[in-house]
Protein backbone atom coordinates (compact mmCIF):
# COMPACT_ATOMS: atom_id res chain seq x y z
CA UNK A 1 0.00 0.00 0.00
CA UNK A 2 1.10 3.63 -0.79
CA UNK A 3 1.54 6.32 1.12
CA UNK A 4 -1.28 8.35 -0.86
CA UNK A 5 -3.56 5.17 -0.17
CA UNK A 6 -3.01 4.85 3.54
CA UNK A 7 -3.79 8.47 3.44
CA UNK A 8 -6.82 7.91 1.69
CA UNK A 9 -7.84 5.22 3.69
CA UNK A 10 -7.40 7.38 6.90
CA UNK A 11 -9.70 10.17 5.52
CA UNK A 12 -12.62 7.86 4.54
CA UNK A 13 -12.35 6.43 8.11
CA UNK A 14 -12.52 9.80 9.77
CA UNK A 15 -15.44 10.84 7.56
CA UNK A 16 -17.31 7.91 8.25
CA UNK A 17 -16.53 8.07 12.56
CA UNK A 18 -17.77 11.40 12.17
CA UNK A 19 -20.91 10.71 10.08
CA UNK A 20 -21.75 8.11 12.55
CA UNK A 21 -21.68 10.09 15.88
CA UNK A 22 -23.42 12.57 14.14
CA UNK A 23 -26.19 9.82 13.07
CA UNK A 24 -26.31 8.70 16.50
CA UNK A 25 -26.70 11.68 18.50
CA UNK A 26 -29.36 12.43 16.09
CA UNK A 27 -31.46 9.13 16.66
CA UNK A 28 -30.83 9.65 20.19
CA UNK A 29 -33.02 12.75 20.41
CA UNK A 30 -36.08 10.55 19.23
CA UNK A 31 -35.87 7.71 21.64
CA UNK A 32 -36.85 8.08 25.07
CA UNK A 33 -35.66 4.42 26.97
CA UNK A 34 -32.06 5.88 28.77
CA UNK A 35 -30.84 2.79 28.48
CA UNK A 36 -30.74 2.67 24.74
CA UNK A 37 -29.65 6.26 25.18
CA UNK A 38 -26.82 5.15 26.96
CA UNK A 39 -25.89 2.46 24.57
CA UNK A 40 -26.08 5.04 21.65
CA UNK A 41 -23.98 7.91 23.40
CA UNK A 42 -21.58 5.15 24.24
CA UNK A 43 -21.17 4.27 20.46
CA UNK A 44 -20.88 7.87 19.16
CA UNK A 45 -18.38 8.97 21.92
CA UNK A 46 -16.65 5.86 20.63
CA UNK A 47 -16.68 7.40 16.79
CA UNK A 48 -15.79 10.87 18.24
CA UNK A 49 -12.76 9.47 19.79
CA UNK A 50 -11.77 7.46 17.59
CA UNK A 51 -12.27 10.80 14.32
CA UNK A 52 -9.85 12.71 16.87
CA UNK A 53 -7.51 9.96 16.98
CA UNK A 54 -7.77 9.50 12.77
CA UNK A 55 -7.27 13.39 12.63
CA UNK A 56 -4.03 13.09 14.99
CA UNK A 57 -2.77 9.87 13.41
CA UNK A 58 -3.44 12.33 9.69
CA UNK A 59 -1.50 15.32 11.03
CA UNK A 60 0.99 13.24 12.44
CA UNK A 61 1.81 11.14 9.25
CA UNK A 62 1.59 14.41 7.24
CA UNK A 63 4.43 15.71 9.75
CA UNK A 64 6.56 12.61 9.46
CA UNK A 65 5.83 12.65 13.29
CA UNK A 66 5.41 8.69 13.69
CA UNK A 67 8.67 6.83 13.28
CA UNK A 68 10.41 5.77 16.31
CA UNK A 69 13.25 8.07 15.67
CA UNK A 70 11.16 10.82 16.39
CA UNK A 71 9.22 9.35 18.88
CA UNK A 72 12.81 8.78 20.65
CA UNK A 73 14.75 11.70 19.91
CA UNK A 74 12.51 13.83 22.68
CA UNK A 75 13.37 11.66 25.63
CA UNK A 76 12.07 14.35 27.93
CA UNK A 77 8.92 14.38 26.56
CA UNK A 78 8.90 10.87 25.98
CA UNK A 79 9.92 9.97 29.36
CA UNK A 80 7.52 12.43 30.96
CA UNK A 81 4.47 10.64 28.61
CA UNK A 82 5.78 7.48 29.68
CA UNK A 83 5.16 8.55 33.32
CA UNK A 84 1.70 9.51 32.49
CA UNK A 85 1.04 6.20 30.99
CA UNK A 86 2.37 4.22 34.07
CA UNK A 87 -0.15 6.44 36.28
CA UNK A 88 -2.96 5.49 34.21
CA UNK A 89 -2.42 1.85 33.75
CA UNK A 90 -2.89 2.14 37.63
CA UNK A 91 -5.67 4.07 37.61
CA UNK A 92 -7.31 1.84 34.67
CA UNK A 93 -6.69 -1.06 37.12
CA UNK A 94 -8.70 0.44 40.08
CA UNK A 95 -11.68 1.21 37.47
CA UNK A 96 -11.45 -2.28 36.03
CA UNK A 97 -11.78 -3.60 39.30
CA UNK A 98 -15.06 -1.08 40.36
CA UNK A 99 -16.49 -2.35 37.37
CA UNK A 100 -16.12 -5.90 37.91
CA UNK A 101 -18.30 -5.43 41.27
CA UNK A 102 -20.84 -2.95 39.23
CA UNK A 103 -21.50 -5.87 36.76
CA UNK A 104 -21.94 -8.34 39.56
CA UNK A 105 -23.49 -5.92 41.79
CA UNK A 106 -26.35 -5.90 39.96
CA UNK A 107 -29.02 -8.58 38.49
CA UNK A 108 -30.45 -6.12 35.53
CA UNK A 109 -29.34 -6.82 32.42
CA UNK A 110 -29.35 -4.01 30.32
CA UNK A 111 -27.91 -2.02 33.00
CA UNK A 112 -25.05 -5.49 33.10
CA UNK A 113 -24.46 -4.96 29.01
CA UNK A 114 -23.79 -1.21 29.61
CA UNK A 115 -21.16 -1.67 32.50
CA UNK A 116 -19.53 -4.80 30.04
CA UNK A 117 -18.94 -2.74 27.05
CA UNK A 118 -17.67 -0.31 29.35
CA UNK A 119 -15.32 -2.91 30.87
CA UNK A 120 -14.45 -4.78 27.29
CA UNK A 121 -12.80 -0.82 26.17
CA UNK A 122 -11.15 -0.58 29.73
CA UNK A 123 -9.89 -4.10 29.60
CA UNK A 124 -8.99 -3.75 25.96
CA UNK A 125 -6.87 -0.33 26.92
CA UNK A 126 -4.94 -1.70 29.29
CA UNK A 127 -3.78 -4.62 27.61
CA UNK A 128 -2.76 -2.54 24.65
CA UNK A 129 -1.14 0.01 27.27
CA UNK A 130 0.42 -2.83 29.36
CA UNK A 131 1.38 -4.95 26.96
CA UNK A 132 2.38 -2.31 23.70
CA UNK A 133 3.03 1.00 24.70
CA UNK A 134 4.72 0.56 27.64
CA UNK A 135 7.48 -1.68 26.49
CA UNK A 136 8.11 0.66 23.28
Amino acid sequence: MTYDQLIKLLETQLQLEKESARALRKEMKEIDHLGIKVLFEICAADSTKHASMVQMILDAIKKSELSRETFTSTWQQRNQGLEAIKQHIDREKKMISLIKDEVLATDDKILKVLLKHILADEERHHKILKDEVWEF
